[in-house]
């Protein structure tokens, strides 16, 4: 009833205010206070850090304690939570290990689109499987709800076709989503 849709209408509102603070460094750091083992403030700190070209030791510490702080607090598996240690691992190095965790995600729940996607990406590295990785990213575009995550889908399936067409020449330009 009156509960459920105000929960809803709290998680548009803090959807679409998301993009707002993410930039809103005092606010980062504020969070980070409160709870220094908060993990989406870890990781959002070190996205925004690498955004803006910081590859060292700030934005690799910021993502190793979030990582250390989802597994320290017991945080329950989820799509958000899968991913978020498969590209934290990713990100500090530990490629095979995230990779596995993109797959662990798409298998434990597979309308993840957003999941999809970066397990098609890690599978490019493997030449036997990059043929059915096409489907792969059709599969991610179809389940895509997110609007970034239906341009993530749809450059990642174009830029595909454009490297399988060129006879697998250069590298494959894609973009993870998270």
């Amino acid at each position: 009833g009156d509960a459920a849709a105000l929960v809803a209408a709290l998680v548009d509102a803090t959807a679409a205010l998301a993009p707002a603070w993410r930039d809103d460094v005092p606010l980062l750091e504020r969070c980070l206070r409160v709870d220094a083992d908060d993990w989406r403030c870890l990781d959002t700190y070190a996205e925004y850090l690498m955004a803006r070209g910081d590859r060292g030791d700030t934005a690799r510490d910021l993502m190793a304690r979030g990582l250390a702080a989802v597994e320290r607090l017991g945080v329950p598996e989820s799509p958000k939570t899968l991913v978020f240690r498969g590209k934290a691992l990713v990100m500090l190095g530990e490629l095979d290990a995230g990779c596995a965790l993109f797959d662990r995600c798409v298998e434990r729940f597979p309308h993840a689109g957003f999941a999809w996607i970066d397990a098609g990406i890690c599978a490019l590295r493997d030449p036997a499987r990059r043929e059915a990785q096409e489907a792969t990213f059709e599969k991610a575009l179809a389940l895509a709800r997110r609007p970034e995550h239906v341009d993530a889908a749809r450059a990642n399936l174009a830029e595909f076709r454009r490297w399988r067409d060129s006879g697998w020449a250069g590298t494959f330009d894609g973009t993870l989503v998270y």
